[in-house]
């Protein structure tokens, strides 16, 4: 069931991601996206002290499971491949195997065999290397442009546009 919008508790960028992709989070991943449920309380609070004493530098935020349906809507990956992501820890070798090199090939990215072995037997690793495409579509511009009210609360969310 939708959870409700508490103002109070939740952020701008929660409502916006459960207009858009609640349905397919629910669907291919069975998960809901609540950053505030998502996220411990002492992670947010270091998050806020970091970008209050740390104004110079650009603190981005990104979320594996949407970058994930980004690349199902870009093609570059099928839902067969997101099959096992329903349970992180059983998620297969070869499933990332898989992933890993449908991503190398589709954005034309050159992986080391050590880094593809690590990528492939580590799940922490796999989420670290989604996240970091992120980042890179973030500094080659290619993010969705959020409505002006997901940015209140000096949230810099990313959602890369693959396609």
């Amino acid at each position: 069931l939708r959870r409700g919008f508490i103002p109070y508790w939740n952020r701008p960028i929660d409502l916006y991601i459960w207009l858009n992709y609640y349905d397919e989070l629910i669907q291919v991943f069975n998960y809901s996206y609540d950053s505030f449920g998502h996220s411990s309380l002492m992670n947010i609070k270091r998050f806020h002290y970091l970008s209050k004493h740390l104004s110079k530098v650009n603190i981005l935020e990104a979320n594996i499971y949407v970058n994930f349906l980004e690349l199902l809507k870009a093609g570059y990956l099928s839902p067969e491949d997101l099959f096992g992501m329903k349970y992180v820890d059983e998620f297969s070798v070869s499933l990332r195997k898989n992933i890993v090199t449908k991503i190398e090939q589709n954005l034309n990215i050159y992986i080391k065999n050590e880094d593809s072995a690590m990528l492939t037997f580590d799940p922490r690793a796999i989420n670290a290397f989604i996240l970091s495409l992120s980042g890179i579509a973030s500094i080659d511009d290619k993010t969705l442009t959020l409505p002006h009210w997901c940015r209140k609360n000096n949230s810099n969310f990313i959602v890369p546009v693959y396609s």
